[in-house]
């Protein structure tokens, strides 16, 4: 993240990465959403990430700041109130390629989960792994996959036994069609009866605005 240069649109600035324009076009979500995919009750993202939002989520994923962070990870508060109304057992974050993480200088759907986790008060449980991780690219890389590619990829994820509760939280950094959620929520329903899955990000990024 270049100090002088706004991580949204790039302008100069001169003490913070975002500048005022990119800090008020920052697009919150207010409430639990329906959720993309069956699977899941509802999801809740802090963030619409499009547009400038997008650019920020990105900047954030790729480089996380202290400034950066605590603009985005703001929760309303009536979407805070319904997270605590579900009276969700623990949050489960999706597992990421080691090799990004060390790019990126962290695990961001676990740093998500984190933020998560310290504002509804619940614990966090690593209960899936990535399956293979060394051939893990070829399974969970999504860009560049149509929509049947991704329904036929093998599965990425395995479940780790363990406490989980039957409430669960399952955390990523950004939703854009859901099928990663999707993939992780079929290895949890298969694994645990009775479970009742909601989903949560920081961005949500629908490929379509109705």
């Amino acid at each position: 993240m270049n100090p002088f240069r706004c991580c949204g649109c790039g302008t100069s600035v001169l003490f913070f990465p975002i500048c005022s324009l990119c800090l008020s076009a920052i697009r919150r979500n207010t409430s639990l959403l329906k959720s993309p995919i069956s699977s899941l009750q509802f999801v809740a993202p802090l963030l619409y990430s499009i547009g400038t939002t997008h650019e920020l989520v990105k900047s954030w994923k790729s480089d996380p700041g202290l400034f950066l962070e605590r603009t985005l990870f703001k929760f309303e508060a009536n979407l805070e109130h319904e997270l605590l109304d579900l009276n969700l057992d623990s949050i489960v974050p999706i597992p990421q390629l080691q090799a990004r993480n060390w790019k990126r200088g962290h695990a961001s759907a676990f740093s998500v989960a984190e933020h998560f986790s310290r504002k509804l008060n619940i614990p966090i449980y690593s209960s899936l792994h990535l399956t293979q991780e060394p051939f893990a690219p070829k399974l969970t890389k999504q860009s560049g996959l149509d929509a049947i590619d991704r329904l036929l990829a093998p599965q990425p994820f395995q479940f780790v036994a363990g406490k989980t509760g039957k409430r669960i939280l399952l955390v990523d950094d950004v939703i854009t069609t859901g099928n990663t959620l999707s993939r992780a929520a079929e290895v949890l329903t298969n694994s645990i009866p009775e479970v009742v899955l909601y989903g949560a990000s920081l961005g949500y990024r629908p490929l379509r605005l109705d």
